[in-house]
């Protein structure tokens, strides 16, 4: 009841602030299909060694800083089925001191995973920082805070599949444009997008069928995506590698790509 009155407390906060600064603008629609070659989750290999097809829309409320967005994650259906992840997320965007050096852009974020096919109800809220302008070379550092408890345990025990998966996570990130000429027709320069994280994991999530999180450093990744623009879409190709320290929240080191197409309106 506590966390439910807390988080109930957040809404009815963000929506009021929402609303004092709504414009005249329209409501925003991203349409989005990714393919992955592994499904990885802040460490976890959600669906094993199977590729997933993640398709989402996000819906931009107005210019308020709110936005809902609706994602799946479907294994490949031919060899297994019980693979299905539907996630929903409420989340609000905002930017504090406006032109410094510091300028801080927020997310606070409110996600329900539902997994239907195992069983499991999660949620999770969360709240990420970004400095932009902090570093004159271009580095963008970044800091995200979630927490996660399960709504209901499905089965006999409390260990059920990921029933028991309520913790922490800390996740630490540096990001860079990079600049590159142009590799298409047409195109005078590409952006390459850098990224890099660490993990500490506290006791959040869990295998599917495994152990809880350990309360450890879990995890690092690197990652290298760019934006191509295909007429009225957008094609952005990636590629990951994760080196795994922590074998309760993954026993391997793991490379993957994914490719996406994406459309606004």
């Amino acid at each position: 009841m506590k966390k439910k009155a807390i988080l109930l407390a957040v809404v009815i906060l963000l929506g009021t602030a929402g609303l004092v600064q709504a414009q005249e603008d329209k409501l925003g629609v991203e349409l989005d299909v990714t393919w992955v070659s592994k499904y990885i989750w802040h460490g976890f290999p959600v669906f094993g060694d199977q590729p997933a097809f993640q398709p989402s829309i996000n819906l931009d409320l107005y210019g308020t800083g709110f936005s809902i967005e609706v994602w799946g994650a479907f294994a490949d259906a031919s060899r297994v089925t019980t693979y299905q992840e539907f996630n929903y997320t409420l989340a609000y965007d905002c930017r504090a001191f406006e032109g410094a050096d510091y300028a801080t852009d927020i997310r606070f974020n409110f996600i329900f995973y539902d997994f239907k096919r195992w069983g499991i109800d999660k949620h999770e809220v969360g709240a990420g920082f970004t400095w932009p302008n902090i570093c004159p070379a271009g580095v963008v550092p970044g800091y995200y805070f979630g927490s996660m408890w399960p709504r209901k345990h499905y089965g006999t025990g409390d260990h059920y599949l990921q029933g028991d998966a309520s913790g922490f996570i800390h996740v630490f990130s540096l990001a860079y444009d990079l600049t590159v000429p142009g590799f298409l027709p047409n195109t005078d320069e590409q952006v390459l997008n850098l990224i890099t994280d660490l993990t500490y994991n506290d006791g959040y999530g869990a295998r599917y069928g495994g152990p809880t999180a350990d309360h450890d450093w879990s995890h690092m990744t690197f990652g290298i995506a760019t934006d191509v623009a295909v007429g009225e879409l957008t094609f952005t190709p990636a590629v990951y590698y994760q080196i795994s320290m922590d074998k309760s929240v993954n026993n391997d080191d793991e490379f993957w790509a994914s490719f996406g197409l994406s459309y606004k309106f």
